[in-house]
């Protein structure tokens, strides 16, 4: 198996046409190698948290690194146009498309992140709380869950 897409929140119970079947062959059972916590505030900024419950998508064999890679970009910013690449930015605010090397018996994992300067280095419970409530008005349609 020679590329994989880490799926958690979302991405794991909704991935998207691009990265559905027949795109994905298998699924792996795993946790994140690193924390996370679903309170997007301060510009969709992320940081401490846990490891969570995910999985590896693995994707068929004659998909390409780059063409993952431009999936789960577009996938992420809700890129509707197949001919969009990922741009790579490493600038803040900037989704930012990493790969683990040998994890879950996948060659390499695609996960998305973000700059260490756009993460929380230490998220307070009660303020995610309260922005994930106040996030919801705001949310599109069906992604309420």
């Amino acid at each position: 198996m020679a590329i994989g897409i880490l799926a958690y929140g979302s991405l794991r119970h909704d991935p998207g046409p691009e990265l559905g079947h027949p795109n994905i062959i298998s699924r792996i059972e795993t946790r994140t190698p690193f924390g996370v916590e679903y309170g997007r505030y301060s510009l969709k900024k992320r940081g401490g948290g846990a490891p969570v419950e995910a999985e590896i998508l693995v994707c068929r064999d004659d998909m390409t690194l780059e063409d993952a890679t431009n999936r789960l970009w577009r996938r992420e910013v809700k890129e509707k146009d197949k001919s969009k690449k990922y741009p790579g930015h490493s600038q803040p605010g900037y989704v930012q498309i990493e790969p683990l090397r040998d994890f879950g018996g996948v060659e390499t994992v695609l996960y998305t992140d973000f700059l260490q300067a756009d993460k929380i280095p230490a998220p307070n419970v009660e303020d995610l709380a309260r922005a994930a409530i106040a996030s919801m008005p705001n949310a599109e349609p069906g992604m309420q869950e």
